[in-house]
């Protein structure tokens, strides 16, 4: 039987693909499960439509990805924390009080933070964040000291 992938299947093929499996794999495991659908020209048609819908919605998020990274990018955003008459910051600065920050202020959704440690010091600092998986830019984190 053949049969259009919809998932891709470990020694079988990927999305899209036209493969010929046996009938008892086909209506035992592939159909039940949604790995594949009997081919037609209706769902030949129908999963193109969808790979191109994809392909439109992915290149929307890119051009929003690249909108949101360029807002943000060495834009400066300022912690105001008190200190320890040692110089050491009472509270740190964490990478998701930096995310909240920079939505707080600019409206763009953060996915992570690259701060290996929690600043503990006043001073300024260089942030890479990850605007989506693909996507990071770098800002500028200041950390100013108050009584």
């Amino acid at each position: 039987m053949k049969v259009i992938l919809l998932k891709e299947v470990k020694g079988i093929g990927r999305p899209g693909e036209v493969k010929e499996v046996s009938d008892g794999h086909a209506r035992n495991y592939l159909l039940p499960r949604g790995l594949a659908v009997p081919e037609s020209a209706k769902a030949a048609r129908s999963i193109q439509k969808n790979s191109e819908d994809e392909a439109k919605k992915q290149q929307r998020m890119n051009r929003q990805a690249k909108r949101d990274a360029n807002k943000i990018h060495r834009q400066e955003f300022v912690f105001e924390e008190p200190v320890s008459p040692s110089g050491r910051l009472y509270s740190a600065v964490t990478a998701e009080r930096i995310a909240a920050k920079i939505t707080k202020q600019t409206g763009v959704q953060v996915v992570a933070v690259d701060l290996p440690n929690p600043i503990k010091r006043p001073g300024s600092y260089q942030v890479k964040v990850d605007v989506t998986k693909q996507k990071s830019t770098e800002v500028q984190v200041g950390v100013r000291a108050i009584e």
